[in-house]
């Protein structure tokens, strides 16, 4: 059981850590390249058994994605290199598909988000025991961008009672810019 976990989280970090890719500190990616953020990839080997944006089952695994599998946040650091982070997402606004980060720090991964807009979320879980490789491997990459104004949303989002005003300082919220498959 413990070399199957070391596993698993070996392979959750390294699927982590490819999705980012180097970008000019001086300027914010743009989100209309997903290969700004995500090099890794460029053919969708798990498409048949990725997680859907428009399916229900999108929706339930946002409200609670941890319970799914592994969560990380990959984001680029300044200078250019990849970091990622493990964490728990949850939706909080479906119709502008605001999703809150929480952080317990002010660490690297906040950081990036703050300062280069852009990150991925990358959802999976893993079964050994799944007959055919398309099973075996199930999750999503979540291309997120940091709110534009920020603040406000959170505010708004404080009072719709969506979030707790506590919160308010130690998370983040991104923007959903689209789903693809895993790697």
């Amino acid at each position: 059981m413990k070399k199957t976990f070391k596993i698993l989280a070996l392979l959750i970090v390294v699927l982590s850590v490819t999705a980012c890719s180097s970008k000019p500190k001086e300027e914010p990616a743009k989100t209309a390249s997903v290969d700004s953020v995500s090099s890794a990839s460029t053919s969708y080997y798990y498409e048949d058994s990725s997680i859907k944006e428009d399916s229900e089952e999108f929706l339930e695994i946002m409200k609670n994605p941890a319970a799914f599998g592994a969560v990380t946040v990959s984001t680029t650091n300044a200078d250019g290199s990849p970091n990622v982070g493990v964490i728990i997402p949850s939706m909080v606004d479906v119709e502008n598909k605001f999703v809150l980060l929480s952080f317990g720090t002010n660490g690297s991964t906040k950081q990036n988000l703050i300062e280069r807009k852009i990150g991925v979320i990358t959802v999976f879980k893993a079964d050994p025991t799944a007959e055919n490789k398309a099973e075996r491997y199930v999750g999503m990459r979540i291309i997120v961008e940091y709110a534009e104004d920020h603040d406000k949303v959170i505010n708004d989002l404080i009072a719709k009672e969506k979030i707790k005003e506590k919160n308010k300082d130690t998370s983040v919220i991104v923007q959903i810019k689209k789903v693809i498959p895993l790697g």
